[in-house]
């Protein structure tokens, strides 16, 4: 390799080095200085049920009644969504647990309880627009913001929960 063409791919390779490191900083800056997405709403109430809801939210006897009765039809209508969801996991993991699993089995697993979750999100938002329709402007703002967390999947809930995942990470097979 001759003198010039040596010269050429350090050139090349010092050229390539700059612009990656251009786009890495204009990167960090650009996140550094980004606004987020989510609008400014104010954080989430940390109240773990609706009872608990009810306290703040200073209701009459007919608001009250209305939840009650909201609260267990959504619980009646859900009971059986997640017994089926329960059952779909249990058939996946049967499923796992063979030799050699199928994968279009486990695909229609998923797919099932897809569709199951589906159906529980289309439960719950008509439970809160029920509850809505029986709050003031001002009740409703605070319950929006006891179920901010949990409809975003970031408080107590049925959402997401590292911390569950990390407790059986480093589990040994034969424990519980």
């Amino acid at each position: 390799m001759n003198y010039f063409n040596k010269k050429n791919i350090v050139i090349l390779s010092i050229a390539i080095l700059l612009i990656v490191n251009v786009a890495t900083i204009g990167t960090v800056i650009y996140l550094t200085y980004k606004k987020p997405l989510v609008s400014e709403l104010p954080p989430p109430i940390q109240k773990r049920s609706l009872n608990e809801a009810k306290k703040g939210l200073d209701l009459n006897q007919e608001q009250k009644d209305a939840f009650v009765s909201s609260q267990n039809s959504y619980r009646e209508k859900t009971k059986e969504v997640f017994a089926q969801l329960h059952k779909a996991r249990v058939s996946m993991m049967d499923e796992f647990s063979k030799p050699e699993p199928d994968s279009m089995v486990l695909y229609d697993l998923a797919k099932q309880s897809g569709l199951l979750h589906e159906e529980l999100k289309r439960l719950t938002i008509d439970h809160l627009l029920e509850l809505k329709s029986v709050c003031t402007e001002d009740q409703f703002k605070y319950l929006e913001r006891m179920f901010r967390g949990r409809i975003m999947d970031e408080g107590p809930g049925r959402g997401h929960h590292p911390d569950r995942v990390r407790k059986y990470r480093n589990r040994k097979p034969d424990q519980n």
